[in-house]
């Protein structure tokens, strides 16, 4: 069973919290994500960890797993218009295996403002879609999907 996170205590407990934003790098190296983990610190309670910001190709599930490596809690983003259903419940699920417990769900913006007009978008389902399917898989598998009783 995952341990409950610092993010969820502190805010089921209502304490002061900082969090932060990462936006990583196009690429496959993850220094710059360690070099983010080295100057935040012990200042933040937890990273949010941006999915493909901007168009630009990054998977925030590595990052996540790399500050979680670091000693810093990840807020795992995951946006559904990269991705139909299947793809997402399986980084859920993949998420939950790394021990990386939270999760913000967004719809994501269209692709044309992202300068990549091209791009097919998925939008299989939307970010309140999301959030009833990770409940449903939390109700499903509920050792291994945790969310705190404050946001049930």
């Amino acid at each position: 069973m995952m341990a409950k996170s610092g993010l969820a205590s502190k805010l089921g407990n209502g304490a002061f919290l900082v969090t932060a934003e990462l936006l990583p790098k196009a690429g496959a190296s993850a220094e710059a994500v360690k070099a983010a983990a080295q100057v935040l610190g012990q200042t933040v309670t937890a990273v949010n960890v941006s999915d493909n910001p901007f168009g630009t190709v990054t998977s925030s599930l590595a990052a996540c797993a790399v500050l979680k490596e670091a000693g810093i809690e990840p807020i795992y983003q995951v946006v559904s218009r990269d991705r139909n259903r299947i793809a997402i419940q399986s980084d859920v699920l993949g998420a939950a295996t790394l021990g990386i417990g939270n999760l913000l769900c967004l719809t994501g913006y269209h692709q044309s403002l992202m300068g990549y007009p091209e791009s097919a978008n998925v939008y299989d389902i939307d970010s309140v879609q999301m959030i009833a399917a990770v409940q449903g898989m939390r109700r499903a598998c509920p050792r291994i999907l945790r969310i705190s009783p404050r946001f049930r």
